[in-house]
């Protein structure tokens, strides 16, 4: 086997292992989110911290990577400064788990993702406006529709790797 073809296949079972485990994240948190109208915080902490540290470890240079991280976190941070100024009408966890996607992604697909989740949403909420099952007062839990950019996300690239 060639160098080339070893590291391409390293490279390839590391995106295989944060795929699996972005989709592990984001069912578990669509779950909680759609039962409760809430993430569970802790969990959701510890998944978050554990998605740094597995990019850290498995990326090898750590500085580079670093990098990289921080710039993952600012659709995240960005979202957590609206929860806080808008005193949670957009939740922390929404933040949390945009974060946990940055860190995934990297910023530039994280706010793709987040693109595809707000059309979903928007999609959703007209049609729901429209057939008078809610109103404009009504939230819905926005982690799911983050499921759907994420799923349209890899429809987009053409799979999973």
């Amino acid at each position: 086997m060639h160098a080339a073809d070893a590291e391409d296949k390293e490279r390839k079972m590391k995106v295989e292992y944060f795929v699996a485990f972005s989709i592990l994240f984001m069912t578990i948190e669509s779950v909680f989110d759609i039962l409760y109208q809430r993430l569970p915080e802790k969990l959701t902490w510890f998944l978050f911290l554990l998605a740094v540290v597995g990019k850290l470890l498995l990326e090898g240079s750590i500085p580079g990577v670093l990098v990289e991280v921080i710039k993952g976190f600012i659709p995240g941070a960005i979202m957590l400064l609206g929860g806080k100024v808008s005193r949670e009408s957009i939740g922390y966890g929404d933040g949390v788990v945009l974060c946990f996607l940055g860190v995934i992604y990297g910023a530039k697909d994280t706010m793709e993702i987040l693109m595809y989740g707000l059309l979903a949403a928007a999609a959703v909420s007209v049609v729901l406006l429209v057939v008078r099952k809610k109103n404009k007062k009504t939230t819905l839990p926005f982690v799911p529709f983050l499921s759907i950019g994420l799923f349209f996300y890899f429809v987009r690239k053409g799979g999973f790797a």
